[in-house]
């Protein structure tokens, strides 16, 4: 007969410690970036510079987008001054062309898999953040025109599943279950969904910096080995690594992919996502659903 081995208290001590630390290392909490992460800006910033430099008898060279992408604003404009040798300062640059892309900010479009990413870790309760180089009432702009982060037949779906139970009460049975209803109906666009946004004018330095990514997750109260960075920019990438964080690149610039082996995965798109290997929620939309927000 076999012996059997009975752990002892050491060895149960030590399991238990390594499960409390390998538990602390789960990710809690998520920072998303904006432009180019979850925003389609390139099409706007093309379209601009292109009207805009005409009158300097200049052609928009799309090339031109790597050489901003990830920066802020006053380096991006910087760039363009300096590469385009425009008769004019940085500052009286950015006085014209603000109001220009002030205009467009209601045509942005959302990436793929932006409105579904949000929408899930919404639902899931899990804290978010914005933290983006742009100012904040930029920011703030970008993100009020989008509201609708549930799709016509996600709202259907909870409707059959709300009209299956036999009275409120049932379906309301818990305090857990009336705070989720009472969150998705008062957290039903982009802005309520996120618990903090930190713009780049309100850190001293931004990307790659790590400050903008240290300051949003001091606003929630989460340790920083604890939170996932989505980025897409190289200066986003670094910033987030020196933050101490977890980070997913989503390469704005499919070509320079090789160039983000300092990111801890790197995907095509924000549908590829898998927050459960995270320690996060994972999807539980059907592909219908998924193939809905291709927009």
């Amino acid at each position: 007969m076999d012996s059997v081995i009975v752990p002892s208290l050491f060895d149960l001590l030590a399991n238990f410690v390594m499960t409390v630390k390998s538990l602390s290392r789960l990710i809690s909490h998520v920072i998303l970036d904006l432009d180019g992460t979850l925003l389609n800006t390139d099409g706007i910033v093309e379209e601009v510079m292109r009207v805009f430099l005409v009158k300097y008898g200049k052609q928009w060279d799309r090339r031109s987008v790597q050489r901003i992408v990830g920066k802020t604003p006053l380096e991006a404009a910087n760039a363009i001054v300096e590469d385009y040798s425009l008769p004019c300062s940085t500052e009286e640059f950015m006085t014209a062309v603000t109001p220009l892309f002030t205009e467009q900010w209601c045509n942005i479009k959302t990436l793929s898999g932006a409105n579904r990413l949000i929408r899930h870790l919404s639902s899931s309760l899990v804290p978010l953040a914005l933290a983006s180089n742009s100012p904040r009432s930029n920011i703030e702009s970008k993100i009020s025109y989008h509201h609708g982060i549930f799709p016509f037949t996600t709202l259907k779906m909870y409707y059959v599943l709300f009209s299956s139970k036999n009275s409120v009460d049932d379906l309301c049975r818990d305090w857990l279950t009336k705070a989720c209803i009472i969150y998705f109906f008062v957290h039903a666009g982009w802005k309520g969904s996120f618990s903090v946004i930190v713009g780049g004018d309100e850190v001293k330095n931004g990307k790659p910096s790590p400050e903008i990514f240290l300051e949003a997750a001091k606003r929630m109260n989460a340790d920083p080995s604890n939170c996932l960075v989505v980025e897409d920019s190289l200066p986003g990438v670094e910033a987030g690594k020196a933050a101490g964080m977890k980070v997913v690149a989503v390469p704005s610039i499919p070509k320079q992919t090789m160039q983000y082996s300092s990111a801890d995965e790197v995907i095509n798109s924000l549908l590829d996502l898998q927050p459960e290997k995270w320690g996060l929620p994972p999807f539980n939309d059907c592909t219908a659903l998924k193939s809905l927000d291709t927009h």
